[in-house]
């Protein structure tokens, strides 16, 4: 019967084949289609992933594509990374055979109507050609869907060359929003750069000028363009300006170049150029420079009025540097400095040694401890001593003061000074001191000596004038008599004084500490006063305050010397009134007695105070004239009171 021979069923099976053939090209087609989606690679992979797993099946399927240098991994599962490398081992081994690689799983070994049930993991590498431009994988892919497989090599085929256009148009972009980006840099820096950019041909004429130049030269920028750089320059730097075109011509950098450019209303300015030839275009960067060398110009000036101003003092002036790392030597030193040094200025600044290294050796260690004692803290230096120039012997005194810098380096500016004559006059005045000293020991012994020679006859003198007095005699011999003793006594008093002074300048005055009591000693010395000043109608008193120590350790025959001597000028100096003798304790300095005696005498003038306790001294010459005395007896008191504290 018709229709049910072999060649029917064959029919019917390739009808059936053809049938499943059309609609995995209408899949296949379909995927084709969605592919266009997507204006960038991302968005293109996204909808591929969707639609693969939609139309195919699977339970995910991952992508590994490359832009440019980067690794980019995407998956159905939403995964979507930039990665270092492919760490899948079956999508790492397609890449590297460059070929489909299929990996089954049998789940049942049991064959079902003669389909094997399982699942598949398909490979496929993405190639434009031979480039390599990613890896795509499907995962457990179901066995109904088996027969696509020889078909979706033409998907991936078309899904490589899709992804690569998109790819390629990606990096396009890319590129030129980077270029966009730079060159909007590079006209931001060019318009708002502070520095003087241009851009001339070859010749050195302006094609491209920033709006520096406008403050700079004073044109508008639309006049410079297309005139030449040298209808600008100054005319006594156009030679060194076109020898400077002439190198970039040889294509040779030109760095560090200045010029002088004519403003076009107020006079010329330093321009200081920086210029390389770049094809034939010369590209320069320039900056005003005019305020730095006004500022040197102004430096330099003061540096010279500087110089002539060291150059007339009689000291050397210098400037010492000592770098962090430990290096040093001289920024700065004045001619009287090298002439005090006896060297030339190249040698000092070229070894500094040359300048201190002439300290005279047995004055090295001083200078030395003075350098390392000033270093600590940087503490002002000052020291004296001797250098040996040349063989010559001369004294100097060196004072320095430092500072320091940001970069770590000390700065020491100092004076230098010859003392030689100063020391030379020194040592001649101390030979003179030594030899008036001498002198003075000798006159000192000659004056004890003498003054105990006649002290021993006007004793004698004396006692046979008391002896004379005790005998009956006229009144004109009495008279005469006691005029010969009071004169004696007079005499005595001065040879005494001239005695005391004289230990005192020699340095033969002794003192002795003994106990004894201050209260008992004023008083007995007003007594022992008090005669002689009732002689003159005076009344004399003693005021002990009772605070007064009973006993103190000191030397009270010399204190008793001073208050007779103040005792006895009260008397001297007073007509008519009292005399008081005042002991308390010093109301200021704890444990000081203060002795004071006060009368109704003449007084003394307020600027003879400071005088009257010198040797040889009164309050005015008319006074000695008139009381007599030989201005002695103070100045030994002040001696005394000084080597008794």
């Amino acid at each position: 019967m018709a229709g049910t021979g072999p060649e029917t069923h064959h029919l019917r099976e390739r009808l059936q084949n053809l049938a499943e053939e059309k609609s995995n090209l209408q899949l296949i087609l379909s995927l084709i289609g969605r592919l266009s989606t997507g204006s960038n690679p991302r968005e293109m992979v996204q909808q591929m992933l969707t639609s693969v797993i939609e139309i195919i099946g699977g339970t995910d399927m991952t992508i590994h594509y490359w832009i440019g240098e980067e690794l980019h991994l995407a998956s159905f599962l939403g995964e979507e990374r930039v990665v270092p490398a492919i760490d899948d081992p079956l999508s790492a081994q397609v890449a590297m055979r460059r070929e489909f690689i299929e990996h089954s799983t049998t789940v049942d070994p049991m064959l079902h109507d003669g389909i094997t049930p399982g699942h598949w993991h398909w490979a496929f590498p993405l190639l434009v050609g031979t480039e390599l431009i990613g890896v795509v994988k499907i995962e457990n892919i179901q066995i109904s869907a088996a027969s696509l497989r020889r078909h979706l090599p033409i998907f991936f085929t078309h899904l490589a060359l899709t992804l690569g256009n998109h790819i390629r148009e990606q990096i396009r972009r890319d590129a030129e929003a980077a270029l966009r980006k730079k060159t909007e840099e590079l006209d931001r820096y060019f318009i708002n750069s502070l520095d003087l950019l241009c851009i001339t041909d070859l010749q050195g004429t302006f094609r491209k000028l920033n709006p520096a130049w406008r403050e700079t030269l004073g044109y508008p920028l639309i006049e410079l363009e297309g005139r030449r750089v040298l209808d600008f320059v100054h005319p006594d730097d156009m030679a060194a300006t076109l020898e400077a075109i002439g190198t970039l011509t040889l294509r040779l950098p030109v760095i560090n170049f200045v010029n002088r450019v004519l403003h076009k209303n107020s006079g010329s300015r330093w321009i200081e150029w920086h210029a390389r030839a770049v094809d034939d275009q010369i590209h320069a960067v320039a900056r005003d420079i005019t305020t730095r060398k006004e500022l040197e110009q102004s430096l330099l000036t003061q540096q010279r009025q500087y110089e002539e101003l060291t150059s007339r003092i009689p000291v050397g002036v210098y400037k010492f540097r000592i770098r962090a790392e430990g290096a040093m030597g001289f920024d700065y030193i004045s001619d009287r400095f090298c002439q005090l040094l006896g060297q030339t200025r190249e040698t000092i600044l070229n070894d500094a040694d040359a300048a201190f290294g002439q300290v005279h050796s047995d004055d090295l260690a001083s200078f030395i401890a003075a350098n390392r004692e000033a270093g600590r803290g940087l503490k002002p230096f000052r020291w004296e001593g001797r250098f040996l120039i040349h063989d010559e012997v001369r004294w100097f005194l060196i004072e320095s003061t430092g500072q320091r810098e940001s970069n770590g380096d000390s700065i020491w500016d100092g004076v230098m000074s010859d003392v030689t004559e100063r020391h030379l006059f020194e040592a001649e005045l101390c030979h003179a001191k030594e030899a008036a000293e001498a002198g003075n020991r000798a006159k000192g012994e000659f004056l004890a000596a003498m003054s105990h020679e006649i002290r021993t006859p006007m004793n004698v003198v004396l006692g046979m004038a008391e002896l004379l007095l005790d005998t009956e005699l006229t009144v004109k011999q009495r008279h005469f008599a006691l005029t010969m003793h009071h004169s004696g006594r007079a005499l005595l008093g001065v040879i005494n004084d001239i005695l005391d002074f004289s230990r005192i300048e020699a340095g033969r005055l002794q003192l002795v500490d003994e106990l004894f009591s201050p209260a008992r000693l004023v008083e007995e010395t007003v007594q022992l006063m008090r005669l002689a000043a009732e002689e003159k109608g005076l009344t004399m008193h003693a005021s002990v305050s009772p605070a007064i120590p009973v006993a103190m350790l000191g030397d009270d025959s010399r204190l008793r010397q001073v208050l007779i001597n103040l005792l006895g000028n009260a008397i001297k100096f007073t007509a008519r009134g009292r005399i008081e003798a005042h002991l308390t304790l010093h109301p200021e300095e704890r444990g000081m007695l203060l002795f004071s005696v006060s009368d109704t005498g003449i007084g003394i003038p307020t600027e003879q105070l400071e005088h009257i306790f010198e040797q040889f001294t009164q309050a005015d010459f008319g006074i000695t004239r008139r009381y007599g005395g030989t201005g002695l007896e103070l100045a030994i008191s002040r001696h005394l009171l000084e080597r008794m504290g």
